[in-house]
């Protein structure tokens, strides 16, 4: 009996000999992540640079963790943030909880959509990533209640009007060489913040962004009044239409100082295009109308039709702004 005691004692002393030989992969199959709540209040928003594509802000993180030991203010990660610093840091206990809090400040990359500038609206996104304990250690929680923006916040030139907290976890296709992790993936807690931003002065940021154009397409229709059929007054409306047609050019190089560098048909490239077809189209009748004028037709003939496609021109004009401007205020 005593052998079979004295084997049984020496079974168990190899099993735990064993387990204990592995306690991170012990720790990770059987221990529970820690869960702690986040939550974030911006302060302030400024410099919100589209061309750049950038912005900067101020705003208060907290979390409440059911342990001192997890602190997932100081080792979480802004992913998108050319600089961040974090300041102020607080850590108190609450019953059988930990409140900490930290003041972030910082620049942030952003990807501004400006298809329908200036009747645009944005989001200023903040994202974050723990950056040590993977989802085996640390999850967030979403404090939903209390996030917010400051009441007294004023971005100049926007107008901010929500603010969405979520929270998940990002997977990698690496394990950043942790021999704890199988299957070449890790999975880290990872949060999402999202200001819907308005464009203030949609009407004023319009009028300064395409005045000197309307003002260009104005001129080109008014020379078209200039007598078709008398070579004099044929040679100054071709000469106004050559300098106007050279203005619209250069507004539409000046474009990307205004937008950024961009790629497809934006609302303010449209605008500037259906200008350039006014001219094309104005110039392309032109020519061939003063050459006709008392040869195949009579003058007066001309100056009729002259005058029907000049009327013409404008109303298709004034049309394509308007459904352009329509679809823009839709966002389409």
């Amino acid at each position: 009996m005593s052998a079979i005691i004295k084997s049984l004692g020496a079974l168990v002393a190899v099993l735990l000999l064993a387990v204990s030989a592995f306690p991170g992969r012990a720790m990770a199959t059987t221990a529970a992540a820690t869960t702690c709540r986040i939550g974030v209040y911006f302060t302030s928003v400024h410099n919100v640079d589209t061309a750049a594509g950038t912005f900067d802000a101020d705003f208060w993180m907290w979390s409440v963790c059911p342990t001192a030991d997890v602190k997932p203010l100081e080792t979480m990660q802004f992913l998108n943030a050319e600089a961040v610093e974090g300041q102020l840091d607080s850590s108190l206990p609450r019953g059988k909880s930990w409140w900490s809090s930290r003041m972030f400040s910082g620049t942030f990359r952003q990807d501004f959509r400006l298809a329908n500038y200036p009747f645009d609206h944005q989001e200023l996104v903040v994202k974050l990533e723990e950056s040590v304990l993977d989802t085996r250690g640390l999850r967030y929680a979403v404090d939903t209640v209390e996030s917010g923006v400051d009441e007294s916040l004023s971005t100049p030139g926007w107008t901010i009007s929500d603010l969405n907290l979520t929270a998940g976890a990002t997977t990698r296709a690496t394990t950043f060489g942790d021999p704890s992790l199988p299957g070449g993936k890790s999975s880290y807690a990872s949060a999402r913040i999202v200001l819907k931003a308005n464009r203030a002065a949609k009407a004023s940021n319009f009028i300064k962004a395409t005045f000197p154009l309307f003002i260009a397409a104005f001129l080109a229709l008014i020379s078209m009044a200039f007598d078709v059929v008398e070579t004099e007054t044929f040679m100054g409306r071709m000469g106004a239409l050559g300098s106007i047609l050279f203005a619209v050019v250069l507004s539409y190089v000046s474009l990307d100082q205004l937008v950024g560098q961009h790629q497809g048909l934006y609302f303010l490239d449209q605008i500037h295009f259906a200008a350039l077809l006014l001219l094309l189209l104005a110039t392309a009748w032109s020519v061939p109308a003063h050459r006709v004028a008392g040869r195949w037709v009579d003058e007066d003939t001309a100056r009729l039709w002259d005058l029907r496609v000049t009327l013409t021109l404008l109303g298709l004009y004034v049309i394509a702004n308007a459904v352009m401007v329509f679809q823009a205020l839709r966002g389409v």
